[in-house]
């Protein structure tokens, strides 16, 4: 009987234990919503890649502006854009170059590396929302183009969605601006805009190129192109100064992104991309290579729509899109390097001279003050495994107390340091109640911390 008893007793332990590995993997899968949503048009099938012709790189491009430095070329097929910059050849493409190039991905995907264009929209009368997204290359827009002073413009109607807008493309201040006006989009149909990014893939580099790209994650942080991989489920996407919504009991929120800036370094040749227009309403976006296809690529996604929770008359809640388009112009500026500039530190100098020059940013620190320090200190992650997760300590409390200890000793007298994922639910908390994780630090250190004075100590999040 004692055998029986125990024999169900492991049954039921390992059917619990295959019922929950299930439901982690499940989650770790695209749901097919999202699959479909990518690739369906309104009364249509899925879009056959196909129908999207891929043209020669540098097949029917025509100079429309030149500076001193730079060279911008539009292609009237597909709108693509090139600039040349004169001080060393290198060109940037809006279209990547494919040819025999190992960018993996299916037919689909290859065809969005030639896009201009990203759109989300969504039907604001359906129950609950549904964004698609899609691309110029799959819509296939009429164009209507125009010169404008140091470049072109070009009005796109997209006409089975009810959608058209206007893009800009000129050289000024430097570099090359990207604009959308926000009294050239039009929606006269039962279609909303949600989102657009432009020039998705300008500058994208595959996994032989040398470089890295630039994403404001916290302070900053750089991605080395490498051909060595995973196959990643998701993109960095971060709302710029960070998102609207409140989030209840949220531990694992991502890092704002503090500054309205990305980048790309691709062997001897950079840019600096700023959003200097409409920055409140973008977020910036950095695909490795490994999403969706092995291309590394950098962005502005500019928001037209968020979605909000709203109570039904049952009680329940629906997610909605606004009502009303966040009517904005929304412009990125293109700063480019080349040499011994191409690098994360002169796309640093660049933005910082931006502040002063055009935004009235003023020195703070008066000569002989100390220089302050900000530094965030990472106690670990967590690792997300089929049946239970794990806690992977980065930086124990000893060495973070020690740390802070050799800055002192060194001479560093303003720090504002910040501790991260040190508690029982990962890093995006901000309540030092809670006990510390048992794989970080003992609890009698933890409560010695805690009488420290605030000035010798640091900052919990």
């Amino acid at each position: 009987m004692r055998k029986q008893w125990v024999a169900r007793a492991l049954w039921a332990i390992a059917l619990a234990a295959a019922l929950i590995a299930a439901a982690r993997i499940r989650q770790l899968l695209p749901s097919p919503a999202d699959t479909a949503a990518a690739v369906q048009q309104p009364g249509q099938a899925a879009v056959s890649a196909a129908k999207v012709t891929v043209l020669p790189p540098e097949e029917g491009f025509a100079k429309v502006a030149e500076t001193d430095r730079l060279e911008l070329k539009f292609r009237a097929q597909d709108s693509a854009i090139q600039v040349k910059d004169k001080r060393d050849g290198h060109v940037w493409r809006s279209a990547y170059p494919l040819g025999d190039s190992k960018v993996d991905g299916n037919d689909l995907w290859k065809a969005d590396s030639q896009s201009v264009f990203h759109l989300s929209y969504t039907n604001p009368s359906t129950p609950t929302l549904e964004v698609l997204e899609t691309n110029s290359a799959l819509l296939q827009p009429a164009m209507q183009t125009m010169p404008i002073d140091g470049g072109i413009s070009v009005h796109y109607d997209v006409q089975q969605l009810g959608i058209g807008f206007a893009v800009e493309f000129r050289l000024q201040g430097g570099g090359l601006e990207v604009r959308v006006p926000a009294d050239s989009i039009r929606e006269s149909g039962q279609f909303a805009i949600m989102k657009i990014v432009p020039l998705p893939f300008f500058g994208a580099a595959g996994d032989d190129a040398e470089g890295y790209g630039f994403y404001p994650d916290g302070p900053g942080a750089l991605s080395y192109f490498k051909s060595n991989h995973p196959q990643y489920m998701e993109p960095y996407r971060a709302s710029v100064y960070g998102p609207d919504q409140i989030a209840f009991n949220d531990f694992n929120r991502p890092e704002n992104a503090y500054l309205p800036v990305f980048g790309m370094k691709v062997k001897d040749s950079a840019y600096l991309g700023i959003i200097t227009e409409g920055e409140y309403d973008c977020s910036v976006v950095y695909a490795p290579s490994g999403y969706l296809i092995n291309l590394n690529r950098a962005s502005a996604e500019f928001t037209y729509r968020r979605s909000y929770e709203a109570v039904k008359q049952n009680g329940n809640l629906a997610v909605k899109a606004e009502k009303n388009l966040l009517s904005h112009d929304h412009t990125v500026r293109y700063i480019f390097f080349q040499g011994d500039e191409a690098d994360y530190s002169h796309m640093a100098v660049a933005y910082r001279t931006y502040l002063t020059k055009e935004k009235g940013l003023t020195a703070r620190i008066r000569p002989g003050d100390p220089i302050p320090l900000g530094l965030d200190l990472l106690a670990g992650i967590k690792q997300q495994r089929i049946v239970t997760d794990r806690f992977l300590p980065a930086t124990t409390f000893a060495q973070a107390s020690a740390i802070l200890s050799v800055l002192r000793s060194q001479g560093v007298e303003s720090i504002s340091a910040n501790l991260l994922g040190w508690t029982k639910q990962d890093s995006g908390s901000c309540r030092p109640s809670f006990p510390p994780h048992r794989s970080w630090a003992a609890w009698k250190d933890w409560r010695r911390w805690r009488k420290q004075p605030k000035t010798a100590a640091f900052g919990c999040i």
